[in-house]
């Protein structure tokens, strides 16, 4: 190997430990806790070298981008070859599946939490169970036959796994929001924590109906109770900072 490959290699071990700590979030919040860090640690190491190997700097591709997409096949295709999830909770997550593509036709939206457990005859806390496995299998997906030469690596708008765990996460906190916030808690939470608007400037768009204490005092507690909700779905807050 070139001198050239092993520098690159070397110093991509970082990023190789975040994808690894990734995947090991989606794994243990799919109910899977028998693998370890080390194994995807392993696995990813041999498409770190595979990237390293076969990375042609003069095409203009950022390094980084290409070793990522190595590194996250080779993982998966570790996981799809130890066939964690059984036929039972595949037919789990099919009837699911139908369920929903149901539901949204019958009703024109995406159906709630409770709709979707009532149609499954389950109970919410099952359902989210479910929903965890089903992001890691969707994690797995095959992506072998990808053609590397033309992707466009510079324009991509992040991982596959990245953007599983985000969809997955926006959906619990929009269903969260919806239920458990007043509407003018929603509107403050919403204008603090999307727009970055300061209090005062909350102050001054609500005509000051709330002075600045009140509306400090709104958001502590419209997070308190977006904590509660989401960690009822599976999820904890700090599962959010990293995306």
């Amino acid at each position: 190997m070139q001198n050239g490959s092993e520098e690159l290699i070397n110093s991509h071990f970082d990023l190789l430990n975040e994808i690894a700590g990734i995947r090991i979030r989606i794994l243990k919040k799919a109910g899977i806790h028998h693998i370890q860090s080390d194994e995807l640690i392993n696995e990813g190491y041999v498409g770190l070298r595979a990237a390293a190997e076969k990375y042609n700097a003069d095409l203009g591709k950022d390094f980084s981008d290409f070793a990522r997409y190595y590194i996250n096949n080779s993982i998966s295709k570790f996981l799809r070859n130890e066939d964690i999830i059984d036929f039972r909770q595949r037919k789990k997550i099919k009837d699911m599946i139908a369920a929903e593509k149901k539901l949204m036709q019958l009703m024109g939206r995406e159906p709630t939490d409770q709709e979707m457990a009532g149609e499954l005859k389950i109970d919410t806390k099952e359902l989210n169970a479910i929903r965890s496995k089903n992001i890691f299998l969707v994690s797995i997906e095959d992506t072998e036959k990808t053609d590397t030469s033309r992707m466009d690596f510079e324009n991509d708008s992040g991982t596959q796994e990245h953007q599983i765990v985000n969809e997955s996460l926006a959906k619990a906190t929009d269903d969260c929001m919806k239920k458990v916030l007043k509407k003018d808690e929603l509107f403050i939470v919403l204008l603090n924590q999307l727009r970055n608007f300061s209090a005062n400037d909350i102050e001054e768009m609500l005509d000051y109906k709330y002075n600045i204490q009140k509306i400090y005092r709104i958001i502590r507690q419209a997070g308190s109770k977006l904590k509660k909700c989401i960690e009822l779905k599976g999820w904890q807050i700090t599962d959010l900072e990293p995306f």
